[in-house]
């Protein structure tokens, strides 16, 4: 049994003094000396989960990354959900604050037409004027909510780090919910129940310095229209999964113990 498991949900991983006693030899060491140890921690009695750790603090064979939950909880309708890769015209999509460079880097890639960044008033009215027939100049309706409108006719939805630079974010739980397959620039986050997800095959992950560069990464994937159909398909069974509800979550987080604990005893 584990002597104690810690619930960290601080914004930027757990404190340095928790660090000290926990995980001693992963935080003082250098990452070069830190692979060369011939086991991952001093105390495997203990495990930590994050919502905003850093892996390089963290020990990826014990430690997990935890979600943190939605700030608004989303349903696709039943034929939304049988027809998830239709309809969805939208390249990259995200409504947020642009209040950092990261964003703004993001905000720059904004075309008005396959790719939608901004604050959420500018994204409104570019869905507006999306639903404008050709050559109609008057006001189109308003999307009742722009924000599931934009996500659940976006193929990518961009999951930039969260409010006040922290690494975790309900953005990424959003953006599964809607369908959309999460581009994620947060770079060294611990992702969410990474012992029992591969994220690399459900989400695409750009580093921070090249989030410039996502509409040519998005492109030049070289997946087909039907593997790209397939990717969505398995990220939205993820997100059904462990994602939909908090009940999910905690089965979640104890299917990642029990993973962690089997990973324990072979050591």
């Amino acid at each position: 049994n584990w002597q104690m498991v810690h619930f960290d949900c601080a914004p930027n991983g757990p404190p340095e003094d928790m660090m000290d006693e926990y995980r001693p030899d992963l935080f003082q060491l250098t990452d070069k000396q830190r692979a060369q140890l011939p086991k991952p921690v001093p105390n495997n009695n203990i495990v930590l989960l994050s919502t905003s750790a850093r892996k390089s603090r963290m020990n990826l064979l014990l430690d997990q990354g935890l979600p943190i939950p939605p700030n608004r909880e989303f349903q696709l309708s039943y034929s939304e959900e049988q027809n998830i890769c239709e309809n969805r015209k939208i390249l990259l999509g995200f409504s947020g604050r642009i209040d950092r460079t990261l964003r703004k880097t993001l905000e720059s890639l904004h075309n008005g037409k396959d790719v939608l960044i901004g604050e959420p008033w500018d994204i409104q009215k570019a869905l507006m004027e999306m639903k404008k027939p050709p050559k109609q100049s008057s006001s189109s309706t308003m999307p009742s909510d722009p924000y599931y409108s934009l996500l659940s006719q976006s193929s990518f939805g961009a999951v930039p780090r969260g409010n006040d630079n922290r690494l975790g974010t309900a953005r990424l739980v959003e953006v599964m919910s809607l369908g959309a397959i999460p581009v994620i620039y947060a770079d060294d986050w611990m992702l969410p129940f990474h012992h029992t997800i591969d994220w690399n095959s459900i989400a695409i992950l750009i580093p921070e310095h090249q989030a410039g560069d996502s509409v040519e990464i998005l492109l030049n994937t070289k997946r087909t229209a039907a593997e790209v159909c397939a990717m969505r398909k398995e990220m939205y069974g993820v997100y059904q999964k462990y994602f939909q509800s908090p009940e999910l979550m905690m089965n979640g987080i104890l299917e990642g113990l029990e993973l962690a604990n089997q990973k324990r005893r072979m050591e």
